[in-house]
């Protein structure tokens, strides 16, 4: 019998076989509640409205006992309620899709608009006059974990860069306990760690009735980051209020990075705490993503992370599932392998490529 009747016998068998696997959880690698997220980016909905991103891997939906969530915050250009602010959010998403898939994470990308969030989400939106951004970000990581029961979500991977490099440093300040690793990336500005100046500003709380908790900031693993040629004034601010962000902070991103980052090192040796927060340079780079920023970033969120280790019915080790793996048993039906190979179709490693093999490409499809 030729390949090509034994691919189309195969292809038979395995639709004949959905109704089967899509009715059983256990082997579909889906149940109930996680079937209202499909592999791939999801546009979700908070109940008040607010717009949300995932990208779920193949491979979290399958075992998202094993998976973590990374948050991805978008820049300023996000926060504007209409196609632009939303196009913003997706790239924010879609920049992290090859690393999730790597690393077995689900990411989460809000939509901080500017109607809901007040203009303010960098800052974290203290004025009582919308949602705070920080609370908003813990619910939609409670509701990543109700959507994906089982998912790693007491603890999270953040990454934020220009308004989202705001965002990213001001919520480790108030949730130093809720960061794996954060990379806090071309900030315009940031929080001054002197009670002298009120907030956003500096650490004086008015009537806020919570604090950010500084000495556990500087022993959180965070990493500043900047391009080193970060000293364009786009969109720069040198001024907040009555308070002279320049004179106090710096004339540049890159120095501002610096400047705090070497401010925060003396009260960690003053009050000999461990001092773990990080800065580094993006080599040509000004205030852009560029690929050498991205790289860095990642090598830093994933410095204690192994790649996830794709299942043998991942024929083709693409984070998948489906008819292309199929298609590999079936075009080397009736061989022996007697040597592991790659892209290797004898899936239980028996030494015969053969129906078995066929069987748990078919139990292990999620979709078809």
């Amino acid at each position: 019998m030729g390949k090509k009747v034994l691919v189309t016998i195969a292809f038979i068998w395995l639709f004949s076989l959905s109704a089967y696997v899509l009715s059983e959880d256990t082997t579909s690698g889906l149940n109930s509640t996680t079937a209202m997220i499909y592999s791939g980016i999801n546009e979700r909905y908070f109940s008040d409205g607010q717009r949300f991103f995932l990208y779920a891997p193949e491979s979290v939906l399958a075992n998202p006992e094993e998976a973590y969530i990374l948050a991805a915050i978008h820049g300023y250009s996000g926060a504007k309620d209409d196609g632009e602010g939303i196009k913003a959010v997706e790239n924010t998403i879609l920049r992290w899709t090859e690393l999730a898939d790597e690393f077995g994470w689900v990411v989460l990308s809000p939509h901080f608009d500017e109607g809901r969030f007040s203009s303010d989400y960098q800052r974290l939106n203290f004025s009582g006059t919308g949602v705070r951004a920080d609370i908003r970000l813990n619910e939609l990581i409670q509701e990543t974990e109700r959507l994906i029961p089982g998912i790693n979500s007491r603890k999270i991977y953040l990454f934020g860069f220009s308004g989202g490099g705001q965002f990213v440093h001001r919520y480790a300040a108030f949730h130093p306990d809720r960061i794996i690793r954060a990379v806090a990336a071309g900030a315009g500005w940031y929080l001054w760690p002197d009670e002298l100046f009120y907030y956003p500003v500096g650490l004086n709380m008015l009537s806020y009735q919570t604090d950010p908790n500084i000495d556990d900031l500087l022993s959180a693993n965070l990493l500043v980051l900047v391009g080193e040629d970060d000293f364009s004034d786009s969109a720069f601010r040198e001024t907040y209020f009555i308070y002279d962000l320049s004179g106090m902070q710096g004339d540049s991103r890159r120095a501002r990075a610096e400047n705090w980052v070497n401010v925060l090192r003396q009260i960690a040796e003053s009050d000999d705490i461990d001092f773990n927060i990080e800065l580094m340079f993006a080599e040509n780079t000004g205030h852009t993503v560029s690929p050498e920023l991205q790289d860095i970033a990642a090598e830093y969120l994933t410095a204690d992370s192994a790649p996830i280790a794709l299942p043998p019915w991942d024929v083709n080790k693409d984070g998948k599932t489906d008819a292309l793996d199929l298609n590999l048993v079936g075009q080397s039906f009736g061989e022996n392998i007697e040597t592991p190979v790659e892209p290797n179709p004898d899936v239980n490693g028996d030494g015969t490529v053969n129906i078995l093999d066929l069987i748990l490409v078919g139990r292990h499809f999620t979709r078809f």
